[in-house]
């Protein structure tokens, strides 16, 4: 507005033979962008040319049709306002009402002349008025640009994104639905990704197959339908209004994740339940063989991440109550991963947590007994172990053990004892012939304030009766696989040498 008031008096300053109508087309659009009762009434006091435009293209009824005012829309209009008038963004007055969902608007533009070919080739990208009436979220308008011949499923160019997916994004389950009425595909997807491919620029991880970076932030590769997009933002009415007018529950992307997937790893429980109770299933696994069961157990003790904050508190507590509703809608809590989990959310997965884990193994690496006992209940196999013969204890004294993100010696502790209730073998051997002393005593434990090893876990297991004479595949015992570490504990290596069964002579020498 001030800056109008200045253009006036600027225009009145330069030159005393200023024409009458460029005053009062500056009045106009000044009156315009006031709106009010005194707006309309200037469209016929300052008629003279109501299609003049500002630097950057806009015209008055690209003010009026901005700011919904319907009067002053029809007023100039009924003046000969030009419809299709494009400004230097690529907005219509069209554009512009569709994407504030204003119906009546539309109404008076289309009843003036407006064409929605004008209004979608001058939005960028192919971008199209109807998308952008999907993003506001109002079923009439999308209604009445279906009606003038908006094309249903017309896709931009930059994503492939269909109205129906902008509507999805947005939460908009109207527009959903009122895009499913006028025909839309519930299951078209977005255009694949083509992006370099490029390795993680933050902590050098091996170049994973298919996958680029921007820093540590994992790519999308496309392919998503309509609900992928709702699930993962969290857009609850529209998955519902999704999942009423069809939409396939189980399509899966590039990566083999479902909506179901998504919802999940995202920390959207009350999502997943609308999933779950629509029939989605929770036994389809991504290609690295998890299943959103497993995801839902990481949510509760993730990982430190890269360039993001904890999960709040609120979504730790949502974990635990998918990991109920999944187990409750039939999910398989002895599925395994064929590899370790996707790069997903900034962090570079758990590479000790591969072929053959479970849900229930990752509880036990991070002393997750909530989840352990509630896997447990669910049908979880305790007595299984990962390929290379690392089994929930094992896990649970420290083999891919993170610090105190993942959980604390005493969680740990706790996780042993109870692995011990369920008849876990405590001198068991992985493929590498240690046992959970070996790790214990070696894995770093970032609260024990020691070099590597937790000294409280070491006697814990020795005072339930961990063996001390096991020698692993490399034919060493705890005590020297402790002394061979290249960092280790003094005091773990000495209580160590005062419990071990037989001479110390042989470890003495070691290097």
């Amino acid at each position: 507005m001030k800056r109008d008031v200045v253009r006036l008096a600027l225009a009145g300053l330069l030159t005393s033979t200023a024409t009458a109508a460029a005053g009062d087309l500056t009045a106009l659009a000044t009156a315009v962008k006031s709106g009010g009762p005194a707006a309309a009434a200037a469209v016929a006091r300052y008629r003279a040319d109501v299609n003049t435009a500002e630097a950057d293209g806009t015209t008055p009824l690209h003010w009026a049709a901005h700011a919904g005012d319907v009067a002053v829309v029809r007023a100039l209009v009924q003046a000969g306002a030009r419809p299709d008038a494009a400004n230097r963004y690529g907005m219509t007055p069209l554009a512009l009402a569709s994407r504030s969902g204003n119906a009546a608007v539309l109404n008076l533009l289309f009843e003036g002349g407006a064409t929605l070919a004008a209004a979608d080739a001058a939005l960028r990208d192919g971008q199209t008025a109807l998308m952008l009436a999907a993003r506001a979220g109002r079923a009439d308008a999308v209604d009445t640009l279906l009606r003038h011949g908006a094309t249903v499923d017309a896709a931009d160019a930059r994503t492939g994104a269909t109205a129906l997916m902008w509507a999805a994004l947005d939460n908009r389950a109207d527009a959903v639905r009122a895009l499913a009425r006028g025909g839309a595909a519930v299951n078209a997807r977005a255009a694949l990704t083509a992006f370099p491919h490029t390795p993680p620029g933050v902590i050098g991880d091996a170049l994973e197959e298919g996958i680029s970076y921007v820093g540590q932030t994992v790519l999308p590769k496309g392919g998503w339908t309509a609900l992928m997009y709702a699930a993962r933002e969290g857009a609850g009415e529209a998955v519902a209004a999704l999942a009423d007018t069809g939409a396939d529950l189980n399509a899966t992307d590039p990566d083999g994740a479902t909506a179901l997937s998504l919802a999940v790893i995202n920390g959207h429980a009350r999502v997943a339940l609308v999933l779950l109770e629509r029939g989605a299933n929770p036994n389809i696994a991504d290609r690295t063989g998890m299943t959103p069961l497993y995801a839902a157990v990481d949510l509760h003790t993730m990982q430190l991440g890269f360039g993001r904050p904890d999960p709040p508190p609120a979504t730790i507590a949502g974990s635990v109550e998918m990991v109920k509703a999944l187990l409750a809608h039939g999910a398989n809590p002895n599925a395994r991963l064929t590899t370790r989990v996707l790069k997903r959310v900034y962090t570079g997965g758990d590479g000790k947590l591969g072929t053959g884990a479970t849900p229930y193994m990752r509880a036990a690496r991070a002393g997750d007994v909530r989840l352990m006992k509630i896997l447990l209940a669910g049908g979880a196999d305790p007595s299984l172990t990962q390929d290379n013969g690392n089994s929930p204890l094992l896990l649970a004294a420290g083999l891919g053990y993170r610090g105190p993100i993942g959980g604390t010696e005493a969680m740990a502790r706790d996780a042993i004892a109870f692995s011990l209730e369920q008849g876990a073998d405590l001198n068991a051997v992985n493929a590498a012939g240690d046992t959970a002393v070996h790790v214990a005593a070696t894995t770093n434990f970032a609260e024990s304030g020691t070099a590597a090893g937790s000294l409280a876990l070491v006697k814990f297991l020795v005072e339930r009766g961990a063996r001390l004479d096991v020698r692993n595949k490399q034919g060493r015992t705890a005590l020297e696989s402790v002394l061979r570490a290249k960092e280790h504990s003094a005091d773990i290596a000495a209580f160590l040498r005062e419990r071990s069964p037989a001479p110390a002579d042989r470890a003495e020498a070691l290097p």
